[in-house]
């Protein structure tokens, strides 16, 4: 028999009909942001310079914020809201990676980044080859909590990881890349585990480089509070303790969609923004209108609702 859920800790049509009630311009917005977005990455790719740095800034890290933007505005409409902090956080983290890269002056921190993928690239290929400490180490973790049964190899898989390697230790080498590639060498901790690319690249944490670029503010107001629902660290979302009783708040509810509105804009607007100047400006002016026309509107007409939680009983 088909599972229910619970009448009202999970009440799906009420809390997409309190969305559509009290938020449905903003909603709508929010989904125009995301529709910009992914028309900007491919005329940003198009007009940016052909180097490794600038293909990640518009193909990869431009990428991942109108992805995630996306991701956040599904949750939102379906009023999934503290869900939607998740994806926030990574559109946030990879908007201040872009910012970061288009003030470097040169291409250190890029080049940091692109080390970093391809150190991972070659710990997983090496994961392919039995015969490699690395392989061998990942067994024994994997064993630990999976009966894996017999070790089953596969010749023709071996040998592209083989290839990948050869491939990837040339790129490494390389004049380029090889200063960086000793430096995250030397930057392993005692039991070989790789540190942080930020790290590499000048950064001791993700805090110092929205210190860097100006959004220190920024970082305490929205990174701390989606940090804390990523790690389970969010009491104040999942409970209400009263003095005779403890009350669930329901999974789905509109409480903290303001902040969320506030989160979602100021990320996409930051980060088209930084894109347009340094690649697209020309569409500058064009975008100022776009924001007064079209998406301000929304902006201002934001309602302030009185929520308060049904016990769930």
């Amino acid at each position: 028999m088909p599972e229910n859920p619970h009448a009202t800790f999970l009440d799906r049509d009420l809390a997409e009909a309190d969305v559509k009630a009290y938020y449905s311009a903003q909603v709508d917005m929010l989904e125009q942001l995301v529709n910009y977005g992914s028309n900007l990455v491919p005329r940003a790719l198009a007009s940016c310079p052909a180097t490794d740095k600038h293909i990640l800034i518009c193909g990869t890290l431009l990428k991942q914020v109108v992805m995630m933007l996306d991701a956040a505005h599904v949750l939102i409409s379906r009023c999934c809201c503290d869900a939607a902090f998740v994806p926030l956080r990574a559109a946030f983290e990879a908007s201040l990676y872009l910012e970061w890269m288009i003030a470097d002056t040169t291409d250190e921190i890029a080049s940091a980044y692109q080390v970093a993928q391809w150190r991972e690239q070659r710990i997983w290929a090496e994961r392919v080859i039995p015969s490699t400490e690395e392989a061998q180490e990942y067994r024994r973790a994997f064993a630990s909590w999976v009966d894996e049964g017999p070790v089953v190899t596969d010749a023709q898989l071996e040998q592209q990881a083989s290839e990948a390697i050869a491939m990837l230790d040339q790129h490494l080498a390389s004049e380029k890349y090889a200063p960086i590639n000793i430096k995250f060498q030397q930057a392993k901790d005692k039991r070989g585990v790789e540190t942080d690319w930020f790290k590499v690249a000048g950064a001791p944490s993700i805090a110092a480089i929205a210190k860097r670029i100006n959004k220190r503010e920024k970082y305490s107001f929205f990174y701390g509070k989606a940090s804390k629902l990523v790690h389970a660290r969010d009491m104040s979302t999942a409970v209400i303790v009263e003095a005779t009783r403890v009350r669930l708040t329901p999974i789905r509810n509109i409480k903290s969609f303001n902040e969320l509105f506030i989160y979602f804009t100021s990320v996409a607007f930051d980060s088209y923004f930084a894109i347009l100047k340094e690649y697209r400006s020309g569409e500058i002016a064009a975008f100022r209108k776009q924001y007064t026309t079209d998406w301000r509107p929304a902006m201002l007409s934001i309602p302030s609702i009185n929520f308060s939680f049904r016990d769930p009983g």
